[in-house]
């Protein structure tokens, strides 16, 4: 009897010792796989690469002009290179008395002007109108009449400033300043030739009747002009 005691206590311990060494055998796997999934983790990790890209816009200081007629009231959309005002116009009041002379028609300049962002003017040059070493009197004039970002008139810029209606003639007139962002902006100017308002007052500041006994002649000059940043 005891030595079959002691037989399965021999039993028993060999089980343990196959039990503990089953054991270190898990751990030591365990110890292994977990280094090689550590391992494998970094494998299946992205990479990325990057580039530049860029694109340039140029400084923008332009200026567009397109030339359009009016007469009656209508304005005819075929763009000119001139304005021709063409013979004066000769009137009387009921009386008979002659009035000054003046255009029968007017000619609306459009400016399409850009800066690229930044503020700037708009002026004009304008000698008189000669013929022979003759000069007519200032009766021509301009009109600044609407300053909009796409040349619908009823699409105002904020800041900007039009100049009133003038002498057409005189040396780096401003017509138009942007405002401080010199957003870019398409101009109308209106030129005329005047006999006076119907109510004899004067066009505008400086203005002169050309008298009926004017020389004859065919008069001419030209006008420019420039954008300028501010």
């Amino acid at each position: 009897m005891k030595k079959r005691h002691e037989d399965r206590k021999k039993t028993a311990a060999g089980r343990n010792k196959k039990g503990i060494r089953k054991s270190k055998l898990a751990f030591c796997a365990l110890l292994i796989f977990i280094p090689l999934f550590l391992v494998q983790g970094p494998l299946n990790a992205a990479t990325t690469q990057s580039a530049v890209i860029s694109a340039v816009v140029d400084d923008q200081l332009s200026l567009d002009m397109t030339i359009v007629q009016e007469i009656n009231g209508h304005i005819n959309p075929t763009p000119l290179s001139s304005m021709d005002f063409g013979t004066l116009l000769r009137s009387s009041d009921s009386s008979g008395r002659p009035f000054a002379l003046r255009g029968s028609t007017v000619f609306h300049v459009y400016l399409g002007a850009n800066s690229g962002g930044r503020s700037y003017k708009v002026t004009s040059t304008m000698a008189p109108l000669v013929s022979s070493g003759v000069s007519l009197p200032n009766a021509a004039g301009v009109a600044p009449v609407a300053a909009s970002p796409d040349g619908d008139p009823s699409h105002d810029i904020p800041g900007d400033v039009l100049a009133p209606t003038q002498e057409a003639v005189g040396t780096n007139k401003t017509l138009y300043t942007s405002n401080s962002f010199g957003d870019a902006a398409v101009l109308e100017f209106v030129y005329f030739i005047s006999g006076g308002n119907a109510d004899g007052s004067a066009p505008f500041s400086g203005w002169q009747p050309i008298p009926p006994g004017q020389a004859g002649g065919t008069y001419s000059t030209s006008v420019t002009f420039t954008i300028t940043l501010t």
